[in-house]
């Protein structure tokens, strides 16, 4: 296009030599005042184009123009123009919000994967990634990143409401309960034990030798005289005391497996207590949040999650792939069915979606403008030129050739309004 429009305003150029000779050698022919009318506006037509184009880019024919070479001179104000353009009106953060908000993300996505998890393809690609993984996995390092993920994820996450909602769901399922008999089994074993019985008569034996040290010395030595006659003739016997104690706590802990039982009515009721007052209580919140920090600061989870990385590796090694291929196959399976049937738990995960991208929208919006600036940074004057003429070149040639088609056509009118419309005007008036 470039070139036709060279060319044009060459033909435009021999077509004005042209007519200056016919207007020499035909002075009195009216096509030759024509062709010298049209060719004559033509050519200043093209050749003022030519220069406003040219301009753009370079100074025409080297001349030392002030008002010339505008794009590359002007380098620096288009780079800032082109990014605050971007950032305020292409791609503003509240358009990008809105955008946001029109699209169903979850939706597409269980579109786009549910073909894929029932082919296989998901678990053959993930099972590849995790293996692949496993494998150049640095473990002191992951166990580190994800210690410090799980603790700005727990440090986030007010436990409060969960934790009055999950005591209320155990109560209310009878899960607690069942647990709480478990708890009275694993103590009632512990408590049936000779270590526990010599525990109790360590007890007695201290609180024996308490009592027989209070008091004056008088006191002391009756105290001391008594136990003795008592001990020898079998009235006190510790060991048999112990085993009557332990006896008893045995028979405690089995009649706390009554549902009616007075001790285990009173946990309940207050664990119920509890929860309700979980949500409502601010003191308790605080609390439970002061008791929630404290804890991950005295906790190290990175020791577990390494060994919990190490022996996932291991059963890997050790021939237990398949199994744990097959397990995490049926384990998605059960939840991709679950999910994709869910209507609440996908709104809910939309909602987290469009959330998280707004948030980073808010976060990173200025990344958008700081790419267009290396981008454009990256053009030096010269490429810069050859950036924008390769994406208006054409118009901008096509702008050049109207200048001499209109200029030709406007040299025509003009011929026409002096010597059809103006000159016989004058003659009817006299005026020669």
């Amino acid at each position: 296009m470039k070139k036709t429009a060279n060319l044009v305003l060459l033909l435009v150029a021999l077509a004005f030599g042209a007519a200056v000779l016919c207007k020499a050698w035909w002075p009195d022919q009216w096509w030759s005042t024509l062709l010298f009318y049209m060719s004559e506006a033509g050519l200043v037509g093209g050749l003022a184009d030519w220069f406003a184009v040219t301009a753009l880019f370079r100074r025409p024919l080297g001349l030392p123009l002030k008002h010339a070479a505008i794009i590359p001179n002007n380098r620096l104000k288009l780079i800032d123009g082109a990014v605050q353009m971007v950032e305020t009106q292409l791609l503003p953060p509240n358009v990008m919000k809105e955008s946001i908000e029109k699209y169903s993300f979850v939706r597409m996505a269980v579109e786009r994967l549910d073909p894929l998890v029932r082919d296989g393809t998901v678990y053959r690609i993930g099972w590849k990634a995790l293996l692949s993984w496993f494998e150049s996995m640095d473990r002191p390092a992951t166990a580190a990143m994800l210690d410090k993920l799980l603790r700005q994820g727990l440090r986030t996450v007010p436990v409060t409401p969960y934790a009055g909602k999950s005591l209320s769901a155990l109560i209310d399922s009878g899960l607690l309960e069942k647990g709480f008999d478990r708890l009275l089994d694993e103590i009632a074993i512990k408590a049936d034990s000779e270590d526990v019985k010599q525990g109790i008569r360590s007890m007695l034996e201290t609180e024996k030798q308490r009592k027989l040290n209070e008091g004056g010395w008088l006191s002391r030595l009756f105290k001391q005289t008594a136990v003795s006659f008592a001990e020898s003739a079998d009235i006190l016997n510790l060991d048999e005391a112990a085993s009557i104690v332990q006896r008893d706590l045995l028979a405690f802990l089995e009649d706390m497996h009554r549902p009616d039982h007075e001790m285990r009515t009173f946990l309940l009721d207050r664990l119920r207590r509890l929860a309700d007052s979980l949500n409502d209580d601010p003191d308790i919140a605080k609390a439970i949040e002061s008791w929630k920090e404290t804890t991950l600061e005295r906790t190290e989870f990175s020791k577990a999650i390494e060994d919990l990385l190490g022996r996932t590796a291991q059963a890997l090694a050790d021939g237990e792939a398949e199994r744990m291929k097959e397990w995490l196959e049926r384990l998605i399976t059960r939840y991709w069915d679950v999910f994709k049937d869910n209507a609440s738990m996908q709104n809910a995960m939309e909602r987290h979606v469009k959330s998280f991208l707004s948030d980073v929208v808010d976060r990173e919006h200025r990344l958008i403008g700081t790419v267009v600036r290396e981008t454009l940074d990256s053009f030096t004057k010269d490429k810069l030129n050859e950036f924008v003429e390769s994406k208006v070149g054409r118009d901008l040639s096509r702008i050049r050739i109207n200048g001499s088609v209109l200029g030709a056509f406007i040299g025509a009118c003009m011929y026409v309004i002096l010597h059809v419309v103006y000159d016989p005007i004058l003659r009817a008036f006299g005026v020669s």
